[in-house]
């Protein structure tokens, strides 16, 4: 708004009135006073062939000192429980999954008045047909009380994806990140106690500027000993404008710390998959592979299934499959019934 050639100024709630905006010859300045506030809620989300994404929570608090989203986005709201439900009253006709999502999903309701948490979302999404799971979380919300009212929802789908980022404490600390690698260690155990076969997944950002030689091998021992199903490895890539920006940098050698981690990725995955192996599964279709007649999908537990095509077999189905055996960046699966 500082700028002399920008004459409006407003939050996402506004989106849709952009072409109104530009009709109405903003002849003044203008600029929205509640910019960043509240939840921005005026629009709904559409389905894809086969799931929907469903944004509960927008913003951010942490101020990792890697991250720009709280300057960008703005401090964490969250949508209300009731605008949410009537999406998913609109989405049941037609998505077989659904996806909750946010900048930071972890923190939604913390905001409202009075307070709610993923708990609630968990209690209301189970009364729907279709299967959900949320984008990204972060380890203070897994809880018992969050795990009892997963563990006791048919259709949520075990599949936790924590975002760790590192396994050093060290760094954890200099990324204003609020646990240390022997919490998330915890809650991973805490995790497999209730959903033994469960995939947990992460992010890992490698080569961050404090991360010497021996910060690194810390998060490689951490990520063996989490085991998990598959990992998202990141070099660091240093953003304007955050605190990370001005540390000094002692991290050397990091293209071989991504192929190492990357090498034990690829391991943890196939170990993860040879124990999927025999089990059944349900796998939302997806998409035909045109070339070789396979379709593709994913288990509720995220595995990626490749289904030799036949006429039993339509995109946006859910059938039951046997995992065979692994097959390309994911498994091959048949159809049991």
């Amino acid at each position: 708004s500082k700028f002399p050639n920008v004459v409006c100024v407003y939050g996402t709630g506004k989106k849709m009135d952009l072409a109104q905006i530009i009709i109405d010859d903003v002849s003044e300045k203008l600029v929205c006073s509640d910019i960043d506030q509240e939840y921005a809620d005026n629009f709904l989300a559409l389905p894809s062939h086969t799931r929907a994404y469903v944004k509960i929570q927008d913003g951010c608090n942490n101020f990792c000192s890697y991250c720009i989203i709280p300057y960008m986005r703005g401090r964490s709201r969250s949508r209300t429980i009731e605008s949410i439900k009537n999406e998913l009253d609109s989405l049941a006709k037609s998505a077989k999954e659904i996806i909750f999502t946010g900048i930071n999903t972890s923190a939604y309701g913390v905001d409202l008045s009075p307070n709610n948490d993923l708990t609630d979302i968990i209690r209301m999404a189970r009364n729907y047909p279709f299967r959900f799971r949320f984008s990204s979380l972060e380890v203070n919300v897994i809880t018992e009380k969050f795990l009892e009212e997963a563990k006791n929802t048919k259709n949520f789908c075990p599949h936790f994806h924590l975002s760790m980022q590192s396994g050093s404490d060290d760094v954890l600390r200099a990324m204003n990140r609020h646990y240390n690698s022997k919490l998330f260690l915890e809650k991973i155990a805490l995790i497999r106690r209730y959903f033994p076969n469960c995939a947990i997944t992460t992010d890992v950002i490698v080569g961050f500027p404090t991360e010497t030689d021996k910060n690194f091998e810390e998060t490689y021992a951490t990520c063996k000993r989490a085991d998990f199903a598959d990992m998202h490895i990141f070099p660091f890539s240093p953003r304007k404008n955050t605190v990370a920006l001005n540390y000094k940098n002692v991290a050397t050698n990091v293209n071989e710390r991504v192929k190492r981690l990357t090498e034990l990725k690829e391991q943890m995955k196939r170990q993860y998959l040879a124990e999927c192996e025999g089990k059944e599964y349900f796998v939302l279709v997806e998409a035909k592979e045109s070339e070789k007649g396979y379709f593709e999908g994913h288990t509720e537990n995220y595995i990626k299934c490749y289904l030799k095509g036949n006429k039993a077999i339509k995109p946006n189905s859910v059938v039951k499959v046997q995992i065979i055996k692994p097959m390309k960046d994911g498994a091959l699966a048949e159809i049991t019934e």
